[in-house]
């Protein structure tokens, strides 16, 4: 299993989060803010609101977006596939 860890820092302007290869497991920590994850695109009104914490499952190439409504979300990602 291998595991990945990073630090992203989500505005408003679409961010890429994660494009995983294979099935991965997906998890957000959003530290400060709040933020909206999608496909891209994503919008703040699209979005799935993340606040704290989630966890999403993917397959190969399923890329994942984040934005915020305002100011900046900081936010973990950890991959495990």
């Amino acid at each position: 299993m291998a595991i990945s860890a990073t630090r992203v820092t989500v505005t408003t302007t679409e961010t890429l989060l994660v494009t995983p290869s294979g099935r991965t497991k997906v998890s957000f920590f959003v530290s400060t803010g709040t933020m909206f994850v999608g496909a891209t695109g994503v919008t703040s009104s699209t979005g799935f609101q993340v606040a704290d914490k989630h966890e999403f499952e993917l397959s190969d190439g399923d890329a994942l977006y984040g934005i915020t409504a305002s100011g900046t979300a900081a936010v973990q990602v950890i991959t495990t596939n």
